[in-house]
């Protein structure tokens, strides 16, 4: 059993196995065009889901007159069907897709981008049981996308920088999880919530062409 430890040592701990520099890592990754459109299309997703979080229940409020309780439970739908889209998606890249996360994530985001155009239209005439649907239909891809985007930001970083490239990623998001809420309110403020969910569908339009002309998808 000793000699089996030993062994096994030897193959993680190797002394040849010598870990880059951050700034070559940081080099790398800059350098991976191949990852700019997944990186975009994290931006824009996570800015939607923070805007979901944030302004979702205001929006159903004031625009559809229902009261704060009815709004939030439209708006758990969403949020549960997110929690099952980030099972189901992934699931499905596997097992249909051959381990294409583009393909579903893309998908997501078109069918983001069309439940976000549904909001920007005149939708009081809406029966309350589609409200539940659009809510459910938004939460399963605008929340549910993000399994598929930390496994393509990880499978197609170097193998030697996977933490560095998803770290690097993450705190692109984070940038967008902090400027979102306030942007989108303030566009709200200004202009209204036809202008403000349309400036959201203009960046998912953008980050599906972008997904959509890279080669790997």
């Amino acid at each position: 059993m000793g000699n089996d430890f030993s062994r096994s040592s030897r193959i993680f701990f190797s002394p040849k196995q010598q870990v880059k520099p951050f700034q070559k890592q940081l080099q790398e990754i800059i350098k991976n065009k191949a990852l700019y459109p997944v990186f975009f299309t994290g931006i824009c997703m996570i800015s939607l889901q923070m805007v979901i979080v944030g302004h979702l229940t205001i929006f159903l409020t004031n625009t559809e007159s229902l009261s704060p309780m009815l709004a939030g439970q439209i708006f758990s739908v969403s949020l549960f069907l997110g929690m099952v889209g980030r099972i189901i998606l992934a699931s499905i890249s596997d097992y249909f897709y051959r381990g294409n996360r583009r393909k579903p994530l893309l998908f997501s985001v078109l069918a983001a981008f069309a439940s976000v155009l549904i909001f920007t239209m005149n939708i009081h005439t809406l029966p309350l049981w589609s409200l539940f649907l659009l809510s459910g239909w938004l939460g399963f891809f605008g929340i549910g996308w993000y399994s598929l985007f930390i496994v393509e930001v990880a499978e197609k970083s170097s193998e030697d920088s996977v933490g560095v490239t998803v770290s690097f990623a993450l705190t692109l998001n984070q940038f967008a999880i902090i400027s979102a809420p306030p942007i989108f309110g303030f566009i709200v403020d200004v202009k209204g919530y036809t202008w403000a969910w349309l400036s959201i569908a203009f960046l998912l339009l953008l980050s599906g062409i972008g997904l959509l002309k890279n080669k790997n998808c």
